[in-house]
């Protein structure tokens, strides 16, 4: 784990651009968040996360208010952001596309995208093909399509489509 750390870390180093740079952060990853979050880091920094203490004083910047409606078609996610909350609406279900949107709404503030663009492209963002890929040919059953090959990429796909 020292060594994940560490190479992690090195990533941050590397950033020295003040005017040109940024590190977006995500502090579900405990080992290497806090660790970075600590140093006084030499660019702007932007965390995101699933996981926040509301009220606790260290939120991410980017995170999950509240997940809405789900349904294997469409999710609502209210989101926080340094600039108050927005509503996505989107087709990129199951916690690990949440997670891929919070990375790109922190990446996208980070580099001072208006917050309506941001929500705009993520909401006319198709889903990826072989990704929870729901096929509707009128069968009656659903039919879920997901490259997930390992097992614990298998147990995560089954209990995103359970809830």
């Amino acid at each position: 784990m020292q060594a994940y750390k560490e190479a992690k870390l090195k990533l941050f180093e590397g950033l020295t651009d003040e005017s040109r740079q940024r590190a977006v952060v995500c502090v579900d990853d405990i080992v290497v968040a806090d660790d970075f979050i600590r140093a006084a880091s030499p660019v702007p920094v932007v965390t995101f996360g699933q996981n926040p203490n509301p009220g606790m004083g260290d939120e991410p910047d980017v995170w999950p208010v509240e997940i809405g409606p789900t349904t294997l078609f469409e999710a609502d996610y209210k989101i926080m952001t340094p600039y108050g909350v927005v509503q996505v609406i989107t087709k990129l279900v199951g916690v690990h596309n949440l997670q891929n949107i919070l990375a790109a709404i922190a990446a996208a503030v980070a580099i001072n995208i208006p917050l309506e663009s941001i929500v705009a492209g993520i909401e006319n963002t198709d889903r990826i093909p072989g990704r929870m890929e729901v096929v509707d040919e009128g069968q009656g059953f659903p039919v879920i399509v997901d490259y997930a090959h390992t097992p614990d990429a298998l147990e995560y796909l089954l209990n995103t489509v359970r809830e």
